[in-house]
């Protein structure tokens, strides 16, 4: 005759595995592993700064990207022309006029010009990302393309501001309207020379002539405090930087330092 204890021994052991076999199967069923068929949504932030609400609907459009049959450049750069030009082809140092637009891989609008409603102009020596120096350069006047800019032909790992990410790849769609004629551009930046001028004379003169509170022989009236002035110690006494004529202050083409420009 077997001893009571030890038959409850074994009667306990079995509870205690059939236990923990129910336990395990009630976890599976009711808390299912992220691994067995269950997605983990992941949140991409959107970027801030787009533009898509904003951008004209007749302007052209993102579309699925994943089917414009860009050509490979050997620099990374793709390319599609959608119109050749039947201009002439920019220069290095060509003044260009372009209407763009550009957006994130995901379809996010940062800039274009037909949101300004007029094409932007710039010169391709000034500094703008590789891409775009590239794909103008095999455009002609007239010419209508979109280019896939990589990371490192666009803003690499910096990034630019708070709407391009680090690392960002770049769409672009690109109409070069017209190279800018050298004399047109020479009587834009002579016609900015000459207002800039104007202006700092203008400003020179009115600082130059007395106070209508002054007496005629150029003198503070009675009574009133005579401003403390201390000339530098490189300039004369009088006040005077020798030479009386202010240096122009010249300023970029129009559009050359918009934001818009890439």
């Amino acid at each position: 005759m077997k001893a009571p204890g030890f038959l409850g021994g074994r009667f306990g052991l079995l509870f205690l595995i059939v236990t923990a076999v129910a336990l395990a199967a009630a976890c599976r069923g009711g808390g299912a592993n992220p691994g067995d068929n269950v997605g983990i949504p992941q949140i991409n932030p959107t970027p801030a700064g787009c533009l898509n609400d904003e951008y004209p609907p007749n302007a052209p459009e993102f579309g699925d990207n994943s089917s414009v049959p860009y050509t490979e450049l050997p620099s990374g750069l793709k390319a599609h022309h959608i119109t050749e030009g039947d201009g002439a082809a920019p220069a290095p140092d060509s003044v260009v006029r372009v209407q763009y637009t550009g957006w994130l891989s995901g379809g996010c609008l940062f800039d274009s010009s037909y949101l300004r409603g007029e094409p932007s102009q710039f010169a391709l020596n000034q500094p703008i990302i590789p891409g775009w120096r590239e794909g103008l350069a095999m455009m002609n006047a007239g010419g209508h393309a979109r280019f896939e800019v990589p990371p490192d032909l666009a803003y690499g790992p910096f990034g630019f501001g708070a709407t391009i990410p680090p690392n960002s790849t770049l769409v672009f769609d690109v109409e070069l309207v017209e190279i800018v004629p050298p004399a047109e551009v020479t009587a834009t930046v002579q016609a900015q020379i000459d207002a800039a001028t104007a202006t700092a004379e203008a400003q020179a003169t009115q600082q130059a002539e007395p106070s209508p509170a002054a007496s005629p022989d150029g003198t503070e009236p009675a009574g009133t405090p005579l401003p403390d002035v201390t000339p530098p110690p490189d300039v004369p006494g009088d006040g005077v930087v020798p030479g009386d004529v202010v240096p122009p202050i010249i300023t970029p083409l129009p559009e050359a330092t918009s934001t818009a420009a890439p």
